[in-house]
């Protein structure tokens, strides 16, 4: 009858549901979010008083999310994100924060939104601000200010601290190899967050030195290790975000494809040595998303045919193949060249050349990859929301129950196939993944008092 402005839902029982403002919902990297929610959010926040939240249009025309708000003292980035990462999904938390004296107000009283201030200063880090010091560490700092778009940044901030995700990455890894012609591996970005350590891994060379390690720790604490391996983008940096969630749970090493190996069974090889060298002991466990499920299940395969035990292997929306693909290296090089046209051309250049020959070297290897052998370990499925990979019924929607002599279970994931560890989307992915991997550390810690007990009467004389 006439336009309020409100945005609600007509329910089932006759009843009228309000959903908030159609003029304070916005659209973030794909995500509709209510900019209410977040404001609440941030007010709840020990200090703070009042708050606003507005989406603003960054360098490179994409959407971002900046917070104004008032506080009893002066807060630091650290502090406020550590808050809203308790209650809010990672794609909700903005990227720019700004403490105000007082919101503006129209003479209404209400807020005046147009009056407040362009984000030229973002609240404090928390860490001491350290101005950079050498040539390296000031080029540094530009691109560091280009990519995050923020006025002034030191050498011990955190990358990550300050906004900086996973497209961020991979942006200032191409504008370092543009600037200096060095190729920096993404990885060494979580490896080395701040301007001073990047600077100094820079000067020694050894960033060159960690490029020919395809293994990457994720995060810091866990009573059990998870060896990952990626989908068709070949990287672990896949992982990074699933990391933070299990960080306390599990410690997470990324695995990268290896691209030049001779020939699969030297491949599976280095795998082999990276993961018995990253942990002198089993039971292992691997993880796999897409293509990187079979992969996985290729190297447990070559793990127990060298007497080491894997207990468990997770597949994230990864189906079992028993019979190869018949595609062509060039049909194959077509179907990823085609695959990056569908990708927006400001994160199409990210992938320069060498992360491009690196994913059809997976695709070829890929296509002819079968999973015909079967192993001890136990497989836990994963099934994405409407997966069109998906071919199997019942229980066995990803068909590797045949694939184990251990058990098998399948459990439900939200979102598609490509969403699964995307923000909005890993959160409530990565609990169902945390309860698994909480099943296997109890099993594991289980077999191992049953062996130490059995060791200890099996050598006591007389006793059997």
């Amino acid at each position: 009858m006439y336009r309020t402005g409100d945005l609600a839902r007509w329910m089932p029982d006759g009843n009228i549901e309000y959903l908030g403002r159609i003029d304070h919902q916005v659209k973030i990297r794909g995500y509709r979010i209510e900019l209410g929610e977040v404001e609440a959010r941030l007010a709840s926040v020990p200090s703070v008083r009042d708050s606003v939240v507005i989406a603003l249009q960054d360098g490179a025309g994409q959407q971002q999310l900046c917070a104004y708000f008032t506080a009893d003292e002066q807060l630091t980035i650290r502090e406020i994100r550590s808050a809203l990462l308790s209650t809010l999904p990672g794609y909700m938390i903005p990227s720019a924060f700004v403490q105000l004296d007082h919101i503006p107000l129209t003479t209404n009283g209400k807020v005046d939104r147009k009056a407040l201030p362009v984000p030229d200063k973002a609240l404090h880090t928390g860490a001491k601000y350290v101005a950079p010091r050498t040539d390296v560490e000031q080029l540094l700092a530009d691109i560091w200010q280009e990519v995050l778009e923020i006025p002034q940044v030191g050498i011990h901030d955190d990358f990550f601290t300050l906004g900086g995700h996973s497209l961020k990455v991979l942006e200032l890894v191409r504008k370092i190899h543009l600037a200096t012609d060095i190729e920096l591996p993404i990885r060494s970005v979580l490896e080395f967050p701040t301007i001073e350590e990047q600077a100094l891994a820079l000067l020694k060379s050894d960033l060159e030195y960690k490029a020919d390690s395809p293994i990457i720790r994720l995060n810091e604490h866990g009573p059990v290790s998870i060896f990952c391996f990626p989908p068709m983008l070949g990287y672990g940096l896949s992982f990074a975000e699933l990391a933070k969630q299990l960080d306390q749970v599990a410690v997470v090493y990324g695995l990268e494809f290896v691209d030049d190996a001779a020939n699969e069974q030297e491949m599976l090889a280095r795998y082999v040595d990276l993961i018995v060298s990253t942990q002198a002991q089993g039971s292992y466990v691997l993880l796999g998303y897409s293509i990187g499920g079979n992969l996985a299940h290729k190297v447990a395969v070559a793990l127990e045919g060298q007497g080491h035990a894997v207990s468990d292997i997770l597949m994230l929306d990864s189906v079992r193949r028993t019979e190869a693909l018949p595609f062509t290296v060039e049909e194959t090089e077509h179907e990823i060249h085609a695959m990056l046209e569908q990708v927006p051309e400001s994160y199409r250049e990210l992938l320069n050349d060498t992360y491009q020959r690196k994913m059809l070297a997976y695709a070829v290897y890929g296509n002819q990859l079968v999973n015909t052998e079967t192993v001890q370990a136990n497989i836990h499925g994963f099934v994405a929301a409407g997966s069109e990979t998906v071919k199997g019924t019942g229980d066995n929607r990803l068909l590797w129950k045949d694939a184990s002599q251990g058990s098998y279970e399948e459990h439900n994931l939200i979102g598609s196939h490509y969403e699964l560890l995307e923000p909005g989307f890993v959160e409530e992915n990565a609990k169902r993944i945390r309860a698994a991997i909480q099943s296997i550390a109890r099993n594991i810690g289980q077999n191992i008092a049953y062996g130490s007990s059995k060791l200890m009467v099996d050598d006591m004389p007389g006793i059997r």
